[in-house]
């Protein structure tokens, strides 16, 4: 692969302004699931979450993501339970 699948990941959607990592899991064939990582600090306390989740493929050349489906970022909700 050429180019980084969280680089064409976040040609296509916003990086979130909390980003803490991506990270890219191989599910099967051209297929992957990208998990977008966010830190957020609350109370004194380091919060880290999956921010955004996307189930993408990639083209043979490595040079096109397409998202097949995914979330819009959550937003954070304090004292939010279950």
């Amino acid at each position: 692969m050429s180019k980084d699948i969280c680089d064409l990941l976040f040609e296509q959607v916003s990086k979130p302004s909390d980003f803490l990592m991506c990270k890219p899991i191989k599910l099967y064939d051209n297929r992957y699931r990208i998990n977008v990582y966010s830190e957020t600090e609350e109370d004194g306390l380091l919060k880290r979450r999956i921010s955004q989740s996307y189930f993408t493929s990639l083209s043979e050349n490595g040079q096109v993501l397409h998202i097949l489906g995914g979330n819009e970022p959550v937003e954070s909700k304090k004292n939010n339970r279950f």
